[in-house]
């Protein structure tokens, strides 16, 4: 090759490199200059020291602030420690900031804080810097404590002169609450779970059962982002073992709220009564005749032959079973026992009452013994009952066969009342509902399914039954009551202000359904 051609073909090349080494002399490193900065960090309405109450953390020791431009934060941030008010609701936090010298800073320059833990999850501080949130989509927490510290996302954008900062919580939690049985899932077993929405998959783990038969796991969304649509639970475990949950949920998952989910694999449809809160007491004031209960959704039965409290946590089941012939025995009007009673703490009372009668064998067909849950939930000619509850979503079964006073005063006085259990009978028999929901102020409706009754049958089976509920008067001020097409003529006939006889209230509507 030529030395003309070399020249041409290398000196290009040679002044690139020039021009580059030229550019680099030019290009100066960027300058810091060091602010420091102190902070108050107060425990407002959506700080993780009320997303549950008030019973979970506030702020720690090992709590830290990041600080950030939210305009461009490689120019100004910096990481500020917490110097007092560790289990308090209120913190102070003192540290240095980073300044770029070219970036222009004022009191109203938007700044950005963000909680950082040790133990937290979905940040990382990296010389100095925060890392990007990271939602997990294949961890748990073992119960929500753990998981509001795990992967919460506190921050709050502010100014940089405000120095006082109340941070949103901007995290969700789906609690899980999961029986299932103890034969099959020992503590310590593995179960794989996964949670899909709109048939899409958004969440797997697996997961440790906590006790023989017990899973609880807490999963985290970024709190708005997140739709549940028709979303299920799938379960798999053991040999080849599965179950499916399906509409567990239909919402918008919001920021700082929890929701949470109670599930059970164990099939038992009798008598349950549903604890709402930690720490209830329930003392069932009948034994013997077979009588047995269970924690454990039916999974294992103990005898109930001497009177005993049953502690229940918040969303555990007591299911009942027995052989009884009544519940009447206890009930001498001024001063009745109830089935049970709990202290005062409310509980929801679910599932098939008949298993109370007939064990293992009962059905909407079992007959019905006279007297069977004659005040069965009465305290009392005058008193109140607050002990119970019922979830419509989750309700009381009763059969399709009446005998005589078998529902007399079963609810009075139980003043939670909303919505009773149907009345699911098509015949009458004497003073059936006598009563049934006498001194309900709460009732909201009534759905009875009596049918070929006369007005006469009415004013007998259903004496009294709506006496002072929906309100203390006299008068009820709403309701709704839904009978069968055919019957419309003779409840109207009973559609009046005088309710002391078995009557509908006129302040209610009735409401008919197709026979």
């Amino acid at each position: 090759m030529k030395l003309k051609d070399i020249i041409y073909k290398v000196l290009p090349i040679l002044f690139a490199a020039f021009l580059l080494s030229c550019t680099r002399e030019l290009e100066q490193p960027t300058t810091y200059r060091t602010i420091h900065y102190k902070a108050q960090v107060g425990n407002q309405a959506q700080t993780r020291a009320t997303v549950d109450g008030g019973n979970h953390y506030v702020f720690e020791e090992t709590d830290r602030l990041y600080m950030a431009s939210t305009q461009d934060p490689e120019q100004l941030y910096g990481i500020l420690y917490l110097t007092a008010g560790a289990g308090t609701g209120t913190a102070l936090f003192e540290g240095d900031l980073y300044c770029s010298e070219e970036f222009e800073l004022s009191d109203d320059t938007p700044v950005k804080v963000t909680l950082v833990n040790n133990n937290d999850r979905i940040h990382s501080l990296e010389n100095g810097r925060i890392s990007a949130t990271q939602y997990p989509t294949d961890q748990y927490a073992p119960d929500f404590a753990t998981a509001v510290k795990y992967y919460s996302d506190f921050t709050q954008v502010s100014t940089f002169g405000s120095h006082d900062f109340s941070l949103a919580q901007n995290s969700s939690f789906l609690i899980f609450n999961i029986r299932m049985s103890s034969n099959e899932v020992k503590a310590g077993n593995n179960v794989t779970a996964q949670l899909s929405s709109a048939g899409q998959s958004l969440w797997s783990s697996t997961v440790s059962a906590f006790q023989d038969g017990k899973l609880q796991f807490v999963t985290a969304f970024k709190g708005g982002e997140v739709s549940l649509q028709s979303a299920s639970l799938t379960l798999s475990w053991g040999n080849d073992k599965s179950k499916v949950f399906q509409h567990i949920a239909n919402t918008q998952l919001q920021a700082n709220n929890y929701y949470t989910i109670n599930r059970s694999t164990l099939d038992y449809k009798g008598f349950r009564i549903i604890a709402i809160q930690n720490g209830t007491t329930v003392h069932f004031n009948h034994t013997g005749d077979g009588l047995k209960y269970s924690t454990d959704g039916g999974d294992t039965w103990t005898e109930y032959n001497e009177e005993a409290d049953i502690p229940l946590n918040a969303g555990q089941d007591l299911c009942f079973k027995g052989n009884k012939s009544n519940y009447k025995n206890l009930y001498n009007g001024s001063n009745n026992k109830p089935i049970f009673t709990t202290e005062g703490t409310k509980v929801y009372i679910a599932g098939h009452i008949m298993s109370l009668i007939a064990g293992d064998e009962y059905s909407d067909n079992t007959p019905m013994p006279e007297d069977a849950f004659n005040g069965a939930f009465s305290k009392g000619t005058d008193a109140n009952n607050t002990d119970i509850a019922i979830d419509s979503t989750n309700p009381l079964i009763l059969p399709s066969t009446v005998n005589a006073r078998c529902y007399k005063n079963m609810f009075r006085g139980c003043v939670n009342l909303l919505t009773p259990p149907d009345l699911p009978s098509e015949t009458v028999a004497d003073a059936c509902y006598s009563g049934i929901f006498r001194c309900c102020p709460n009732l909201t409706s009534v759905k009875c399914n009596l049918r070929g009754a006369t007005k006469a049958d009415l004013e007998n089976a259903v004496d009294k039954w709506l006496v002072r509920s929906g309100t203390k008067d006299m008068i009820n001020t709403s309701g709704t009551f839904y009978c069968p097409e055919s019957m419309v003529d003779v409840w109207n006939s009973l559609h009046v202000a005088n309710i002391s006889i078995g009557a509908v209230p006129t302040t209610w509507t009735i409401s008919p359904y197709s026979d």
